[in-house]
């Protein structure tokens, strides 16, 4: 099965590569190689070969290529998930995904999900295409078979399970995330059943605001650090490492200076509890789609009050790491760098790459903050 996701959500989360239909198509290609040798041999014989590079290969040559893989397989499934967060204007993509579907569909499956948006429905209504609805009414019953099997499996005491059962699939608003965060709550060592009852947030954006608010103090993270690494994960030109999150904040946030990097990074998987995830390569990213959305403001009334965390805005989010990174690079990273002066016969007019590599092991951050 090979299976893609345009959601945010995901480990490119908020860059531009991952809301193309390009980015797809090349994914569904990698996953594919490995399984399929007459395609191995195609691509080494026309690209590597003739020293073809990637950029120059367009949809349509990608598109072949998948369809040549396809055609070797006794069954395949293609996925595409959060289709609602690819950018608009790619109505072919969609088409072609319908005639991927009709292509062979003895052998070949495609699954579309999706959000009932416009954007998606409008494109594939003249086609026959089979859809599937979530019903709120029937993922509630879902939600409270959840609901149990966890209390089922926890230290709460018997009298309040039909309290919990009965409130949880209320305000969740067939969100399966709002019942599970909800859960976490009430499964908390030493957490209170009535209180979390009186203060189970109405919906996902209270949920979010009260979590950011409670791990600010639970962690000892000022309000303006939780701030900066949030800004830093979500605006990012690319996924940044632990490491470099954690060097940012050493040179340019006074406050946790003296703290060794060690320490600093501990204040950035505590800053925001379960709302971030360190990944497998050690970058930080969302985990839930739905965060995002509430960071940006997308699902967020325009009246905001001092409570209210504050709606990660593109321009002075932009602003302001592009004068961390100013910050950074005045903060004593090429003091000790020595500019040598060029000839003719220097090696490409620039640094060699052992001293490159040197460079970065020192100053993490480096590399990112000269580019942007």
């Amino acid at each position: 099965m090979s299976r893609f996701s345009f959601s945010s959500s995901d480990r490119l989360l908020m860059h531009d590569a991952n809301h193309q239909p390009v980015g797809a198509l090349r994914d569904w290609l990698c996953q594919i190689l490995s399984f399929s040798p007459p395609l191995q041999v195609k691509l080494k014989k026309e690209y590597l070969e003739n020293r073809r590079s990637i950029d120059s290969l367009t949809e349509n040559d990608l598109w072949k290529n998948i369809r040549f893989a396809l055609s070797t397989f006794p069954k395949a499934y293609c996925v595409t998930d959060a289709l609602d967060e690819m950018d608009q204007g790619n109505d072919d993509f969609l088409h072609t995904l319908v005639e991927l579907g009709h292509w062979h569909p003895a052998n070949v499956k495609v699954l579309i999900l999706s959000r009932p948006v416009v954007a998606v429905e409008s494109p594939l209504r003249p086609f026959l295409v089979p859809s599937v609805r979530l019903e709120e009414s029937l993922v509630d019953i879902d939600i409270a078979t959840y609901v149990k099997y966890r209390l089922q499996n926890s230290s709460v005491p018997e009298r309040y399970w039909n309290l919990i059962t009965e409130a949880v699939p209320g305000r969740a608003n067939g969100l399966f995330l709002h019942a599970r965060l909800s859960m976490d709550a009430f499964l908390k060592p030493g957490a209170d059943v009535q209180d979390v009852l009186m203060k189970l947030p109405a919906d996902l954006n209270v949920m979010y605001n009260d979590l950011l608010r409670e791990h600010t103090k639970r962690s000892n993270v000022p309000d303006d650090l939780q701030l900066l690494i949030l800004q830093s994960i979500t605006h990012a030109t690319r996924p940044l490492r632990l490491l470099e999150v954690a060097e940012l904040i050493k040179a340019t946030h006074a406050p946790v200076g003296n703290c060794s990097l060690k320490e600093i990074k501990d204040l950035v998987r505590a800053a925001c509890g379960p709302l971030l995830q360190i990944l497998h390569d050690e970058t930080v990213s969302v985990v839930y789609h739905s965060f995002t959305e509430f960071l940006k403001g997308f699902t967020r009334s325009t009246v905001h009050y001092s409570s209210t965390y504050p709606v990660l805005e593109a321009g002075p989010t932009n602003q302001h790491l592009a004068i961390a990174c100013l910050d950074y690079l005045t903060s004593g990273c090429l003091d000790k760098l020595e500019i040598k002066k060029r000839t003719n016969q220097s090696e490409f007019f620039f640094p060699k790459k052992d001293e490159q590599s040197g460079i970065r092991f020192r100053f993490p951050f480096l590399e990112y903050a000269a580019h942007n």
